[in-house]
């Protein structure tokens, strides 16, 4: 069935038949614009303990409202995949398309988008989407601090060629395998930001295509394209007095979408990846980080994705026109320094570069906190201690948004964002326990000790009324001492870790592993609350869920 998705909606709709537990989002997109995010995301943004994390391909900009991560990729080339992956719980959602985090993504453009569920149907696709997430995480694309390993678990494991990506090898070739030559057409939409006729002259030459038509823009006019029989643009409804009666006003075709036509059925590949040589043809950090998914449909199939637009907008053919061109594509070649992401993490500043070895460069987050630092960066970045932090106005409470960074010589400042990891919904500072209340729980733990009121106003009143009897326990026991208070609270927690993960073993295992580091980190920090038997005690608590899950 072909139908219209509002992305923001969809999402809003998972975590809300979630109910109150353990919540993340994952989003990787080519270009950000967070005005046009927060707005489009805004009762995301509001659920209480959802965890927001997006990577993209540019400078991140500064988020204006909400508590979300933003993070660059590390990519010598363009960092272009459309992807979006939930959690809720044990429960996955992964939306796959062409639609970046801007107004025209999420609004205006002619995008492809499809959301997938843990349903039988979906699990090769998600099982797919697992093993290019493991790509990007093992090949440090994107940061380490990231904390992919959660998402990762929570998705199926199978071998399954139903999504192909630049990181396998190069796109092309992965493509023409699974079509093989019998191909008679292929028909194209695709934006036009590069001459794509030698990609073209490839895809005609080993897949013995005898017709090629492409449907791009919304103009008349394109230039004269080697190996493109015919070109179709978007022509818009005739204009009305009577908006109403038009319907929504389409901006640009940005779906990318590639329909190999055999004698029996059609090879569609759908995704984030243009018509150019950068995504079909390159290898390496030369290439962009791009996919596609292989699907198998009739012809009449096609051809009614192919011709599902708004009301009165057609598919017209248009005129090459000599007098008109587009420019060549080259590769990228970009050896400056640039620092990707900087994380905090109370103890060291962590930060991460494009670049490997010895660099030197100046760090401020203030004019008076201009420091110079020599790093040597490896795979996974370099790091300055609590000391050098400090004099840069890194604390063990606080860290400054955004970092400053600058190479001798250079008369710009460039910027980072800060992912300082104890942003998480909050209003105030706390400890082990009462942030893991709040990751699976959405509320702080009850009672003045549990900060159970430092969340938004409107956490509180959406979770009323849904106390386990654990809670109400521990409710009913605030005047005990605090030893049969710290029993409580960690039992608590630990049930909860265990039912968020449902029958996921892996799942189970990366969050106990979270919430181990979590309170080895606070002992190590602050020993006189945590002495060797509260320690004997909660680690007990883990092993006996992992047994029990």
């Amino acid at each position: 069935m072909i139908h219209e998705i509002d992305i923001p909606e969809y999402v809003d709709a998972f975590f809300r038949q979630s109910g109150c537990g353990r919540r993340r989002i994952l989003f990787l997109t080519f270009q950000f614009d967070p005005t046009a995010f927060e707005a489009r995301f805004d009762r995301v943004l509001k659920r209480p303990g959802i965890r927001i994390d997006v990577v993209g391909g540019g400078a991140p900009a500064k988020p204006r409202r909400g508590h979300y991560n933003i993070w660059r990729a590390n990519w010598r080339g363009t960092f272009h995949p459309k992807m979006a992956v939930m959690l809720a719980d044990a429960s996955v959602a992964v939306g796959l398309g062409s639609a970046n985090l801007t107004s025209g993504g999420l609004a205006s453009n002619l995008e492809c988008w499809q959301f997938f569920r843990d349903t039988e149907g979906d699990l090769p696709l998600l099982a797919a989407v697992r093993g290019f997430l493991e790509s990007l995480r093992s090949g440090f694309v994107v940061s380490k601090h990231l904390g992919m390993k959660e998402l990762i678990e929570a998705l199926p494991r199978s071998e399954s060629q139903c999504l192909v990506s630049t990181l396998g090898g190069q796109l092309l070739r992965q493509v023409e395998r699974l079509v093989g030559s019998g191909a008679r057409r292929l028909d194209i939409i695709s934006p036009l930001n590069c001459n794509p006729a030698s990609v073209l002259h490839r895809l005609r030459k080993n897949s013995k295509i005898r017709k090629v038509c492409l449907y791009s823009g919304t103009h008349e006019r394109f230039p004269r394209i080697a190996g493109c029989d015919q070109c179709f643009y978007l022509h818009p409804p005739e204009r009305s007095l009577d908006e109403d009666r038009v319907g929504r006003r389409l901006g640009l075709p940005h779906a990318k979408m590639y329909a190999f036509h055999r004698k029996s059925r059609v090879e569609l590949f759908w995704g984030s990846a243009n018509l150019s040589a950068s995504a079909w043809v390159r290898t390496g950090k030369q290439a962009n980080v791009d996919f596609l998914v292989h699907s198998q449909l009739s012809t009449k199939e096609w051809i009614a994705i192919r011709d599902r637009l708004p009301a009165g907008y057609r598919w017209r053919a248009g005129k090459a026109a000599d007098d008109a061109s587009l420019p060549e594509e080259v590769p990228l070649e970009d050896h400056s320094f640039r620092l990707l992401n900087a994380v905090w993490d109370g103890k060291r500043l962590w930060l991460e570069s494009g670049q490997r070895g010895v660099v030197s460069f100046w760090l401020r987050t203030s004019e008076k906190s201009k420091r110079r630092f020599s790093l040597k960066f490896a795979s996974q970045g370099a790091s300055l201690n609590a000391e050098e932090a400090q004099g840069l106005g890194f604390g063990p409470e606080a860290a400054p948004e955004f970092l400053d960074y600058a190479v001798p010589g250079a008369r710009v400042w460039d910027r980072v964002e800060v992912n300082f990891p104890a942003r998480s919904g909050l209003t105030g500072p706390c400890d082990a326990a009462t942030l893991l209340s709040w990751q699976y729980a959405g509320r702080g733990l009850p009672g003045p000790s549990g900060a159970g009121g430092n969340g938004p106003a409107n956490a509180q009143a959406e979770n009323q009324g849904t106390l386990d009897s654990e809670e109400g326990e521990l409710t009913q026991c605030l005047h005990q001492g605090a030893l049969d208070r710290f029993v409580l609270v960690w039992r608590l927690n630990v049930s909860r870790i265990r039912l968020s993960s449902g029958r996921n073993r892996g799942l189970l295992r990366e969050r106990i592993t979270h919430a181990r580091r979590l309170v080895q980190g606070e002992a190590a920090t602050n020993g006189m609350l945590w002495p060797k038997e509260r320690l004997k005690f909660v680690e007990q608590l883990f092993k006996d869920a992992l047994e029990e899950g």
